[in-house]
Formats: structure tokens, sequence, C-alpha cells
């Protein structure tokens, strides 16, 4: 079986999270500062401080809270993306505005798309960086909402690592948010993070119910008591998975190489018919991506599934990235698909290939093998 996806875990995870456990401190202590300065010097270049929290939904929710987005305001987000970033949208009481993705090759919106659905309302943007390739036209795009006064939001799940011009994503906009959710090229199983190159202190207090001091703190005695200065929620992560964190960022360049191998394999065999954003990432001078998932595009005439099923039957799995919003049920009414005629043509089309470090070359060109029959 080809799966979809595999932990890649081996005895230096589970040696890290026996010390924390051994420690007797289990949340928000010192493993996860080092995880935090660790994510800024391997992932940002120190060029944006870290607060890691319970996953990345939680860190998207804090970049709204921490800005003020409430009633009343929009966030544009784009149409191609995971539910999250239109849930926390709603939770704070705003309204998600959907905005289509460039075209069939890039997978992110362009500066274009993002005028086309500007209003008034707009108070932040959310950027994606789709397969861990980074949104092409980010900087017009941060420029122009600098001068619109809008907060620009890198949603980086998929990219950690990516560089554009030399820039780390999650540096560039005003917030970065990162998952390490148990499929992501470096993972803690559930967990994430929120880069901003403001102090984080303020980020760090809405983690832990607004409280002014950690129970670190108090236990070491450097305070007796607290007080609550913002309105904060539990995001916290544990020393467990900040402990995890630490050895997958210590194997991450090894297992980025595993990534590229495996891509280049696939670029290599793929039927010409089949489009990929990846072809496209690999070609460009400007664009350092990290290959998170496998998405290909098939040819508009295939029986999407009939590929599936006949893949599962070769003991191939496969998944897809992203169902088009306007289909679920709690957003069919809000949004349209007739707004997004790139996304939705993509989500008709798309589905997602293996793609992890613990497949191989030959397993990559065995999946092409197989797909040249039933396309």
């Amino acid at each position: 079986m080809i799966k979809i996806f595999e932990s890649d875990f081996d005895n230096k995870e589970l040696n890290a999270a026996k010390a924390v456990i051994k420690s007797g401190w289990l949340t928000n202590g010192e493993v996860t500062k080092n995880f935090e300065k660790k994510i800024e010097s391997i992932f940002l270049k120190k060029r944006a401080n870290v607060t890691v929290v319970s996953s990345c939904t939680a860190a998207l929710h804090l970049a709204l809270i921490d800005s003020k987005i409430g009633r009343g305001d929009e966030v544009i987000v784009p149409a191609l993306t995971f539910v999250s970033d239109f849930n926390v949208v709603k939770a704070v009481g705003a309204k998600p505005i959907l905005c289509d993705v460039s075209s069939l090759k890039e997978w992110s919106p362009s500066l274009k798309d993002i005028k086309k659905v500007v209003t008034k309302k707009t108070k932040a943007c959310i950027l994606v960086h789709f397969a861990g390739i980074p949104c092409k036209d980010i900087f017009k795009i941060k420029k122009f909402c600098e001068t619109k006064k809008i907060i620009l939001i890198e949603d980086v799940a998929h990219a950690p690592g990516a560089s554009i011009s030399g820039e780390p994503c999650g540096s560039i906009g005003d917030y970065g948010t990162f998952s390490f959710y148990s499929n992501k090229n470096f993972s803690t199983g559930e967990g994430g993070a929120i880069s901003s190159k403001k102090n984080s202190e303020v980020l760090k207090r809405i983690r832990s119910h607004g409280m002014t001091s950690s129970t670190l703190d108090r236990e070491k005695g450097r305070v007796f008591s607290y007080d609550v200065s913002e309105i904060g929620l539990n995001y916290r992560i544990d020393e467990i998975r900040a402990a995890l964190g630490i050895e997958q960022i210590n194997k991450y360049k090894i297992k980025n190489k595993k990534r590229r191998d495996i891509l280049l394999a696939y670029l290599d065999n793929l039927p010409d018919k089949i489009i990929t954003p990846h072809k496209y990432a690999v070609e460009s001078k400007i664009i350092n991506s990290v290959d998170h998932i496998m998405p290909i595009l098939l040819p508009s005439e295939s029986n999407k599934e009939k590929v599936i099923n006949f893949l599962k039957k070769k003991n191939i799995q496969t998944t897809m990235h992203y169902p088009a919003p306007w289909r679920f049920s709690a957003y069919k009414k809000e949004f349209l698909k007739s707004m997004n005629p790139v996304t939705d043509e993509i989500t008709t089309r798309e589905i997602t290939l293996p793609l992890h470090t613990l497949m191989t070359q030959k397993d990559a060109r065995k999946v092409c093998f197989e797909l040249k029959k039933v396309i």
C-alpha cells in the first residue's frame, strides 16, 4: 500500500517525550521556549518573533483577535483553502470574503484577485502558501495592503521553511500562522505557531488566558500572583509536543530533500495531460517551495471517481485539497462558486497523490505508471 501519508518518528522523538515526562513539567515551560527559538532561527531567519500554540487554527484566531477584527469587518480568504480559514473569521464575528486563485497553474491569489473583492469593510487578508509553494504576488499584495491599512496574515500551514526572493514565508506579512499537524512537513501531532515582527508578549498572554505571568514563573518563585491584562484563551502547547517539534526540526533538511527527490520523480513521470502547480514552482527562479503535498489536476475529460477507485484497487491512496467551500452545509448559502471559477474548476478536477518521507522515488514512479492507465 502506498499511503497518502505516514508519520516519520523514531527513537529521538520517543526519548525526547520520555525526557519531558521525567522532568515533571508538562506544559508551557523551557522546552516550549526552546522550540520557539528554533522556529525563529531555522524557518524565519530571526526576522519575526514566534509564539507556539495548540494549532494553526489557534494561531489564525490569535492573529484576528490581536488585530481587533470583529463584527462588521470583512476578511479576504482564498476560496482554495482549508475550512479553518473561514471558521476563525466567523469566530470573531467578521465576514469571510472569498477571492479566487490566480490560474490552473498557480493556486494562490494574485493582486488582481484581491482587488476584485476589497471593500471599505476589508480589515484583513489571509494568504495561503498552497502545497508549500509561496504565493507569487505576496510582495505586491503586501504593498497594496499597507496602502489600504489592511492586516496581512500568511497561512504557512503547508510551507514552513519556504521562501520567495530570499524572504521566509511567515516573515513577510503582519502575521504568519504555522501548523504542526500529523501530516505536515514536520509534525507534533497537533500544534502550531504564530509569528509577528511585533513584540510577542501580548500574543503569549492571549495564548494563556490573558495572564501576565505563567505557572512556570510562579513555580520558580519569580512571581506570586498574576493579573489578566487581555481577554485570552487556552491555546497553549504542551512540553511533549514542543520536544517532538525540536527533534522534527533537527531532521527537517534531510526530510525536505527526500520530499524533493520524490517530487522530481513525479514530475519526470506524470502523464503530459496532468497539471500540477509544483511544475511551475520548480521552474521559478525566485520561489523556494517545500513540497508539502502532491496535488494534480486530472484532464477535464477524466472521470475523477473512476481514477480514485482504480488507484485504490492498485493499493494507492488518494485524497483531495480541498472541497469547494460552497459545497459545505455551513457555507452553501454564503459562498458562490460563480464568483470563483478557477477554484471551482480546480476543486472539481483535483486529486492529491501520496507524498511523504517514508515512500520512495520508485513508489512515485509506480503511481504515475498506474495513473497513465486510467486517464
